[in-house]
Formats: C-alpha cells, structure tokens, sequence
C-alpha cells in the first residue's frame, strides 16, 4: 500500500532531478561556450591565411598596373614627340592613332591602379582587425576556460549532492515505486510524473479509467499513463 508521504517523496525526487538536469545544461552551455571560442579563432586563422594570399595578389596587381601605366606614358611622351619629326599625312594619322589610343587607355590603367590601392587598404584594416584579435584570443580563451572549469566544478557539485539525495529518498520508497522509477529514467521520461487534470493525464491528455482513477486515488497503485508511460498522480 502506498501512502502520502511515498507521494511526496516521488515529486521531491522529481523536482531534483529537474534541478540536477538544469545543471547538466548549465555544463554544457559552458562546454559549448569554450568550444565557440576556440571555433571563432580557427576560423580567423583560415581568414588570415585567406587575407596574405588576397593581399599578395593584389600587391602583384598593383605593381602590374603601375608598370602597365609606367610604360603607356612613356609611350605617349614618346609619340608625342614623334609628331614633331612627322613628314607626311600617313605618319601624322598613325601616331595621332597611337596617341589616341594611349589617351584612352591610361586613364583605364589609372582607375584600375586606384581601385586596387583601395582594395588593399580595405585588407590592411581587415589584417589590423586580426592581428588585434590574435593578440588577445589566448588570453581570453584561457580566462573563459578558467571560469567554465569553475562553473563546472560548481554544478557537478550540486548534481552530487542531490543524486545524494534523490538516493536517500528512493530508499524510503516501496519496491513498485523504484521499479518503476527506474523504468521511467530508462525512457529519459522528464518529468517522469504527471498530475491528473479532468480524469485524464496532464501531460499527453490521454483519458485515465474510472477503475484506475480510484485505485490511484486511494493510493492502491501506482499507475503509468497509457500513452506516455509517466507515472500518475492527483
């Protein structure tokens, strides 16, 4: 026969085992915390040997488009001063061409040296951002390890403390209660009770027989939901 007091006993267990899972989340929250962090720093690490690889290309453009614009300038001084020795209208119309044709492209040249240069620039804020951060990742990784470990500590604690308790209580519990304690905590039934609301189960609102409705409220039995399996009380 069972009796008040085994009642009370099954939802003190109860909510300690809620509270003891609270502090398992409270672990791995931490544990996840500490993995972030060191994720965040493998990533930089990829997008800094991403950065040299971009900020080398970009140099070697600049130094093809300075020489590029370097020798179409000295191309144009040189024609232009061909136009002086001209000696026919054929000459005169292939150089003016020429001339023509520099004209047109230095400019290109001119825009696409600027536009690199901006470019580059734009890496170098992004290169001064990372080493910034690299200059200070260890330091913090080590002080968010240091206070997840102490938070750890702290919750594996407590869990010690109530499985304690919750193994204190189970020793005042009848057999038929323990049983089927522990078949609950096999299917990770949580919470492993549930309250009778309108002669049916609180949780899955699966309806409780009349019979079964008497025997648990006369504490005859300790009766399981038939749809899930919690174990039910008033």
């Amino acid at each position: 026969m069972l009796s008040v007091n085994h009642m009370q006993i099954l939802k003190e267990i109860q909510s300690l085992s809620q509270e003891a899972d609270s502090h398992r989340s409270q672990i791995q929250s931490e544990q996840t915390r500490v993995d972030k962090i060191k994720a965040l720093k493998q990533q930089n690490i990829e997008n800094q040997e991403s950065l040299f690889d971009q900020m080398k290309s970009v140099s070697a453009q600049i130094q093809k488009s300075e020489n590029d614009l370097e020798k179409n300038e000295s191309q144009l001084n040189s024609k232009t001063k061909q136009l002086e020795l001209v000696t026919n209208e054929k000459q005169l119309q292939s150089i003016e061409n020429e001339i023509k044709h520099l004209n047109e492209v230095i400019p290109d040249i001119e825009m696409q040296v600027l536009e690199l240069y901006e470019q580059n620039e734009t890496l170098g804020q992004e290169k001064a951002e990372l080493d910034q951060f690299f200059q200070n990742i260890d330091q913090t990784i080590k002080d968010i390890e240091l206070e997840a470990l102490s938070k750890v500590n702290d919750c594996n604690q407590k869990i010690e403390i109530i499985d304690e308790r919750i193994k204190h209580l189970e020793e005042e519990l009848p057999s038929v209660c323990t049983q089927k304690l522990s078949t609950a905590r096999k299917r990770k039934l949580n919470p492993f009770l549930s309250i009778i609301r309108n002669n049916s189960c609180q949780i899955c609102g699966i309806e409780v027989s009349s019979q079964e409705l008497t025997q648990i409220q006369n504490l005859a039995i300790l009766a399981q939901c038939q749809g899930c399996s919690r174990l039910l009380i008033f």
